[in-house]
């Protein structure tokens, strides 16, 4: 007679591979929230275009804020004020960054084109940084 030889798994193989599973989906959850923060950045950048080319007929001034306070539109430009940088790692090539506190950008309405009592609409993207104070 053949002698059957049964192969199981021992327990501590068993424990050996749920832990090696554990540890790679750890890895993956953790590289998954980068990819989310980018598919936010560039839906809503899709929506930003989206409305940019919705009202370009009405458009009075664009800000892209890339470097400095030109407007790329109708020529309004904006006046920097405080220790105003430029920043890398933006959602597209440069942009400003703001010490909280006495950085600003003055855009004047000297021809009265920007007139709050009518329909306007408007857009800016900010990113806050985390706060320090415990």
């Amino acid at each position: 007679m053949e002698k059957i030889i049964k192969q199981a798994f021992t327990l501590i193989e068993l424990l050996v591979v749920i832990a090696i599973i554990g540890i790679l989906s750890g890895l993956i959850i953790v590289s998954m929230g980068g990819i989310t923060s980018s598919a936010t950045v560039a839906k809503a950048q899709v929506f930003s275009n989206s409305l940019r080319n919705a009202l370009m007929m009405n458009l009075v001034a664009e800000y892209k804020l890339d470097g400095n306070a030109n407007d790329n539109w109708g020529g309004r430009n904006g006046t920097l004020h405080g220790t105003t940088t430029v920043s890398s790692g933006c959602p597209q090539g440069t942009c400003l960054s703001f010490n909280g506190s006495s950085d600003y950008v003055n855009f004047s309405d000297n021809d009265a084109v920007f007139n709050f009592g009518s329909k306007m609409t408007a857009m800016i993207w900010v990113k806050g940084l985390p706060s320090t104070a415990g």
